[in-house]
C-alpha cells in the first residue's frame, strides 16, 4: 500500500466542526486531544481492510494510537473527510481567527506545535490554537481562534505580534512562512524578512529575465 494522505486535527477543531456544521458525527466514542486521518491506496483491494487493521493493531500495541476506526465504505470515508474539510467554515462561524499557512520539517512538527502553542497562550491568555493540516508534507494551518469574549477589532490588534511569534519559530526550524497558499501581496514583507537575501536576489533576476517590463502579476511576491 502507499500512504496518500496523513491529516492532523486537534480536538478543538473537531468540536467546533460538530457544533457549527450540521450532519457531522464524532468519529470515535471518546474524545482525544489529537486525531490523525491517514488514507492508504492499495493495488490489491481484496485484503486492504485486513492490512489496515494489522497496521492499526500494531500502532495501538506500540502506544502510538489510543483508539481508531477504519472506514467500511466510501460513504463512511466521505463522512470522515467532511469533518476535516468543514474546519475552515467552522472557524468562521466560531469567530475571529488569525491564520498562518506554514510548513516545517516533518520531524519538527510535534515540538513546533507544543512549543509555539504554549508561547502563544502565554502571550495572549484565552487564545485557542487550531492547528491542522497535511502532516505528510509538513504543511500546517496554524490558526489562532480568538478568546471567547474578545471581538474582532480587539483581536486584530494582536495580529502583528502573534504573526511575528509564529514566523520566528518557523524560520528557526528552517520552515516556510507560506506553504500551499502562496505569497501574493499579503506575505511579501514576511518573505523579505525570512528568505536569504541571495535567494531573493536570484528570484528577482529570474523574474526580470522572464518579465522585463513587469507585466506579469505585478506587485506580487517580490
Amino acid at each position: 500500500p502507499s500512504l496518500t494522505t496523513f491529516e492532523l486535527m486537534p480536538r478543538f477543531a473537531i468540536e467546533i466542526a460538530l457544533t457549527h456544521i450540521p450532519g457531522l458525527r464524532d468519529p470515535l466514542s471518546e474524545p482525544h486531544e489529537w486525531y490523525v486521518m491517514p488514507e492508504f491506496s492499495f493495488f490489491d483491494s481484496d485484503d486492504a481492510h485486513e492490512k489496515a487493521a494489522l497496521w492499526l493493531s500494531a500502532a495501538i500495541e506500540l502506544g502510538f494510537v489510543d483508539d481508531a476506526v477504519i472506514s467500511e465504505s466510501l460513504s463512511q470515508r466521505d463522512a470522515f473527510w467532511a469533518i476535516r474539510e468543514s474546519i475552515p467554515e467552522a472557524q468562521v462561524r466560531e469567530g475571529p481567527s488569525i491564520k498562518h499557512d506554514i510548513s516545517v520539517p516533518i520531524a519538527e512538527i510535534p515540538d513546533f506545535i507544543e512549543t509555539v502553542c504554549t508561547k502563544i497562550v502565554e502571550d495572549l491568555p484565552g487564545v485557542r490554537p487550531c492547528v491542522f493540516g497535511h502532516v505528510g508534507d509538513g504543511n500546517l494551518h496554524f490558526n489562532l481562534q480568538s478568546p471567547k469574549e474578545m471581538d474582532e477589532s480587539a483581536y486584530a490588534k494582536h495580529a502583528e505580534r502573534l504573526h511575528a511569534l509564529v514566523y520566528r519559530h518557523v524560520v528557526e526550524r528552517k520552515g516556510s512562512v507560506s506553504a500551499e497558499h502562496g505569497i501574493g501581496q499579503v506575505k511579501r514583507v514576511q518573505l523579505a524578512a525570512t528568505k536569504d537575501p541571495q535567494v531573493l536576489a536570484l528570484m528577482r533576476q529570474i523574474k526580470a529575465m522572464i518579465d522585463p517590463d513587469g507585466r506579469m502579476n505585478p506587485g506580487k511576491v517580490l
